[in-house]
């Protein structure tokens, strides 16, 4: 099993709110943050120890104020000490 494993985002495109499931081979710390199209990072999802095994988190669409960011591509960061993963979501308003 790799050390991480991302499954596709879900819903994509969304409106609200996206699910991002990931699942570790062993315990560890996750840092998931989305990015707008020009790299800039819009907000840190979490950032915090989980344990092995599966698990989702979720994005509403909100910037780190909590602001409603606009519609557009942006891409959900889920990295490991061992591994980075990149998923490309649509946000649709």
């Amino acid at each position: 099993m790799l050390p991480l494993s991302v499954d596709p985002v879900y819903p994509n495109p969304f409106s609200s709110q996206v699910t991002v499931p990931f699942t570790l081979a062993e315990a560890g710390e996750v840092r998931i943050s989305v990015y707008d199209l020009s790299g800039r990072q819009i907000q840190t999802i979490t950032s915090e120890e989980f344990a092995a095994g599966a698990h989702t988190v979720s994005w509403e669409g909100m910037d780190g104020s909590g602001n409603r960011v606009t519609s557009g591509i942006y891409f959900v960061r889920v990295w490991t000490d061992n591994s980075t993963v990149t998923r490309k979501v649509v946000l649709t308003r």
